[in-house]
């Protein structure tokens, strides 16, 4: 590696740290402040439910579409390269539960919300 990249490696690497440190030392602190605001006005509020649903104010919509990249994000990067390679066309009988998959999901979104 010469100078140059290590020193802008040596510059980035810290910086990098130094924003997303910052973003979240500004987060909880936000967090800290709604929190204590729900407590003064009586609002009973779970963060993880904020956390983990956003407060359930995600739409059937925007929830199906956060499960289905959950879902296959790490089947479709680790598992269909792999399978394609190894069996050839075959791989593609993913596709055949993907139905069942989408039914399941909308009998499950509304319990989400």
């Amino acid at each position: 590696m010469d100078e140059t990249a290590r020193l802008g490696a040596l510059i980035s690497v810290p910086l990098y740290v130094a924003i997303v440190s910052a973003i979240g030392i500004a987060a909880f602190v936000l967090q800290r402040r709604d929190e204590d605001a729900d407590k003064a006005s009586g609002v009973a509020s779970d963060s993880l439910a904020m956390h983990y649903l956003g407060g359930r104010s995600f739409g059937p919509l925007v929830t199906s579409m956060t499960f289905f990249a959950a879902m296959f994000s790490g089947y479709s990067v680790v598992g269909i390269p792999d399978e394609a390679y190894r069996d050839g066309f075959t791989a593609l009988r993913f596709l055949m539960g993907l139905n069942a998959t989408l039914f399941g999901q909308l009998m499950l979104t509304p319990r989400l919300r």
